[in-house]
């Protein structure tokens, strides 16, 4: 990973201006990819002191896909004082996919088969959106983005122009100058006129560019991968047709697998081939893990083919049943390459070589060397029945916008870069690289104010939910024994990753008795080592404040435990406090936290009370594991979208602070616990539970 000057640098087209481009080189452009980069680029560019608030840089954003919304979404959301200007050729935002029905977006089916890959949530913390058809995804960032906008300060303002049919940026000293002609819009309500219904020309000067234009449409006059078609649909006349695919990237592979499998959709095929074989998926898993970028992943896959014999002839029976018979199709290949050749370089993702492989096994395909208009008529396939998957040209958007002397720059009369190594330098990470709660950390707030905004990340209104109807119970039972007059708190939290930070989030409001005063702080995030729910993910034991302890002794531990660095400081009345871990038996991983505190001195000090607090919850755990099979694939508990959190190898011997002390009572401890329970907008395969 590239530390931060590093990264930034792989954003500018040209290293000495302030123009940056998102994921315009990449191969892995997932929508979640682009939206992770334009994040990254924002988190980047603040730390480089590019967007400090007394610059209030002037930013305008070349294109209004997911990566331009989600950049200017990023900024709106930390209420970074700037002033941005939104320029979309189209009519609308978020134009390709907008009524794709027949593409299906999945935000981590790419990682398959890592841990956490089938979660249906992209766990975003700005622009969130969980797995769906292309065209409801696109309602679902809209209206993420209108809940956004409304809440921005007046520090933060933005401008959309749609239908840009001619922008141009030029650079002038150290500013850029962009002329366009567009039809101006409401930010908010990106579908209504601003004004007039007439368009108008601008020219502006802007501090900062991001070309967010993507990789553009297809080359070649193809049908676009983002418009409906019917491959997919079996045939009403009941002929068999015989199709041609010409192109062996990623597209033109899921067009080939939509044409020879039976309702097949790439975000939960490879699920449904492989149920059940958790000892082949590991193999696979490590095939994935040690390939190379770019290398073939062929050779790999004969290995474990023969070391799972039993489970490949199952997947491929599977397969096989799934074929169609109204379809036949033919791969066209520009030369004679052999199947492992077929994969080297081109950086095909690994899921779409495994099912490539998978059919090729099971005769599903025929492969064809030559030029197009050849096999045409050597397989008497009609125009209408070829499908044109090249790829668009990058470069081609980047010359529609670029102007003179910044145009000669960048590059050549024949829309080349200049700079040989342009592709390979912009090449962009697509992992996470901020931390907990940072996009809802607005910049240049100082601490302690900066708590009142509570660091909050994506949690799934499910997982809210339930969480707070097990900490209702815990609350219930306990305010039986409990003073009524006096405060008592019970709250979960769940371990989350967040880029390379493992963070405690805390999954519903505070439940129990006296919180009328109390504010709404579910899906606030603490790092895991701070204060008495650190002490707790840390030494894998249960937690509570020392029998005898005074209230100030307790603060000053919490002091010494930089709790005021994650949360507002602890009341001055909390007499008693208790932290249980939530274990997963099968990983020996810390999953989660329950945190109580009371106003009673020394409430929790009876160790029969505090294994009824587990019993309760470990009851709640079960339940909810052993119930998921049974609510027809419409909720999913896998691992969190990042993938298993780490901790410790060797936990903490035990509690640092006089005033603190752990017991001997085991903590809650379940087979399969997970904390990520939530919505899916489809019919998951079975096994699509996490349950492997």
């Amino acid at each position: 990973m590239t530390d931060d000057g590093a990264l930034l640098d792989c954003y500018r087209l040209v290293p000495t201006l302030e123009m940056y481009g998102v994921g315009l080189f990449d191969s892995a452009v997932t929508v979640l990819s682009q939206q992770v980069r334009a994040l990254n680029l924002v988190w980047a560019l603040e730390h480089a002191d590019l967007l400090a608030p007394e610059k209030r840089p002037r930013i305008a954003v070349i294109g209004a896909g997911f990566a331009g919304l989600s950049f200017v979404a990023g900024l709106a959301g930390k209420d970074i004082p700037a002033d941005v200007t939104i320029l979309e050729q189209r009519d609308s935002i978020l134009p390709l996919q907008q009524g794709a029905d027949s593409r299906w977006l999945h935000p981590h089916i790419y990682d398959w088969p890592a841990p956490g890959s089938q979660a249906s949530s992209a766990g975003l913390p700005v622009l969130n959106w969980t797995a769906a058809r292309a065209s409801d995804v696109v309602v679902q960032v809209e209206s993420a983005w209108r809940e956004l906008l409304a809440t921005v300060k007046e520090e933060f303002s933005a401008r959309l122009f749609c239908n840009v049919g001619r922008s141009r940026v030029d650079r002038v000293e150290d500013k850029f100058v962009i002329e366009w002609i567009g039809q101006e819009r409401d930010v908010r309500e990106p579908a209504r006129v601003k004004g007039e219904d007439a368009r108008s020309g601008n020219r502006e000067t802007f501090d900062l560019v991001v070309l967010a234009t993507g990789f553009g449409t297809e080359v070649d006059g193809a049908f676009s991968y983002w418009r409906n078609e019917t491959l997919a649909q079996p045939a009403l006349d009941r002929t068999r047709t015989d199709y041609l695919v010409s192109g062996y990237g990623d597209g033109g592979w899921i067009d080939l697998f939509r044409l020879r499998i039976m309702n097949f959709r790439q975000d939960r095929i490879l699920g449904e081939l492989f149920e059940g074989m958790t000892s082949f998926v590991g193999a696979l898993r490590e095939v994935k893990a040690t390939l190379e970028p770019g290398a073939s992943a062929i050779p790999a896959f004969e290995e474990a083919w023969q070391a799972h014999q039993t489970d490949a002839q199952l997947a491929e029976s599977r397969l096989r049943r799934r074929l169609r018979h109204d379809t036949a199709a033919v791969m066209q290949l520009r030369e004679n390459y052999g199947l492992v050749e077929l994969f080297e370089g081109r950086r095909v993702s690994f899921q779409n070589q495994l099912l490539a492989w998978m059919l090729f096994v099971v005769g599903g395909f025929d492969l064809r060397a030559g030029d197009l208009e050849g096999i045409k008529e050597a397989e008497a396939i009609g125009g209408d029945h070829v499908v044109l998957r090249h790829g668009p040209k990058p470069f081609e958007n980047l010359a529609r916008v670029l102007g003179g002397d910044l145009r000669k720059t960048v590059m050549t009369p024949d829309n080349e870069p200049v700079d040989p190594d342009l592709r390979t330098r912009c090449r962009q990470d697509d992992s996470v690289r901020w931390g907990g709660g940072y996009f809802d950390r607005p910049l240049g707030v100082p601490l302690p104010d900066e708590k009142a905004h509570w660091n909050r990340e994506h949690l799934p209104a499910v997982t809210r939910v339930l969480a707070a109807g097990v900490c209702g119970a815990i609350a219930d039972h306990l305010a039986q024994t409990h003073d009524a007059s006096r405060r008592l708190r019970v709250t979960l939290h769940r371990a989350v990753a967040i880029g390379n930070e493992t963070v405690l989030q805390q999954c519903c409001d505070y439940r129990g008795l006296n919180l009328e005063d109390q504010e709404s702080t579910a899906g606030r995030t603490f790092p895991t080592r701070n204060g008495l729910i650190g002490q707790a993910f840390l030494t894998r034991r249960t937690v509570k404040s020392r029998t005898g302890s005074r209230s100030d002794e307790v603060r000053a531990n919490m002091d010494h435990l930089e709790l005021e660095s994650a949360a507002r400081p602890m009341s001055a009345d909390v007499r008693s406090l208790l932290a249980i871990p939530v274990l997963q038996e099968s990983a020996s991983a810390v999953v989660g936290v329950i945190f109580l505190d009371s106003y009673v001195e020394g409430f929790f000090d009876d160790n029969a009370l505090v294994d009824e607090v587990r019993v309760i919850c470990e009851g709640f755990l079960r339940g909810l594991l052993d119930e998921l099979p049974r609510t027809d694939r419409t909720l999913s508990n896998v691992e969190y979208w990042s993938g298993s959190h780490e901790i410790d190898s060797q936990p903490q011997a035990d509690v640092e602070g006089d005033s603190l002390e752990s017991l001997a009572t085991r903590p809650v401890s379940v087979a399969e616990a997970r904390l990520n329970i939530d919505l899916v907008s489809f019919i998951e395969p079975g096994g699509g539970h996490g349950a492997s």
